[in-house]
Order: C-alpha cells, then sequence, then structure tokens
C-alpha cells in the first residue's frame, strides 16, 4: 500500500521535550511509525503527543491521511475518471 499525509504547520510547531519543535524530521519519524496502523492518524496524534512537553497541542491542528491499500491478487493499480463515460457518449454521437 501507499499513503499520503498532509497536515497544518501546528503539528510542526509542536514542542517536544528535548526543547525543539517537532519539525519535519519528525513528522517523517512518527508518520513511518503510524503507517500500517489501524488508525494513522490518532497514532501521529498519541506519538506527538507522548514525546511533547505539553499534552495537548500549543496550536489547532489537521492531520489528513489518505491510504492505498494493494489487493493480494491484483497488483497493478486501477484508475477512475468520472469524465470517461462522457468522453466516450461525445466521441460516439
Amino acid at each position: 500500500g501507499t499513503a499520503i499525509m498532509s497536515y497544518t504547520d501546528g503539528l510542526m510547531e509542536q514542542k517536544m521535550r528535548s526543547g525543539e519543535q517537532l519539525g519535519e524530521d519528525g513528522v517523517v519519524r512518527v508518520a513511518s511509525k503510524a503507517y500500517g496502523t489501524e488508525n494513522p492518524v490518532q497514532s501521529v496524534i498519541e506519538k506527538v503527543l507522548d514525546e511533547s512537553i505539553e499534552k495537548r497541542f500549543a496550536d489547532d491542528i489537521m492531520i489528513f491521511w489518505l491510504e492505498r491499500e494493494t489487493l493480494r491478487e491484483r497488483q497493478t493499480p486501477r484508475w477512475f475518471s468520472p469524465f470517461k463515460d462522457a468522453a466516450v457518449r461525445k466521441s460516439a454521437g
């Protein structure tokens, strides 16, 4: 499978016990650990707060996680376009 994660700056700017902000490297580290878990967004939140000075976020955050799971019997991607049928009808007409 494959995943993409998008987030707001409040996640990267969270102050950690080390005194430093989480930063991009920290986001990559916690996202890597969260990948493959049942609820990766919750896992990211818990991992960041476990290592934070505060037990809540100092700023508002938003995390978007999109994951594509590969079926074992089909390893190639399948693409969908809502415009495909309209294009076929237009070329036939």
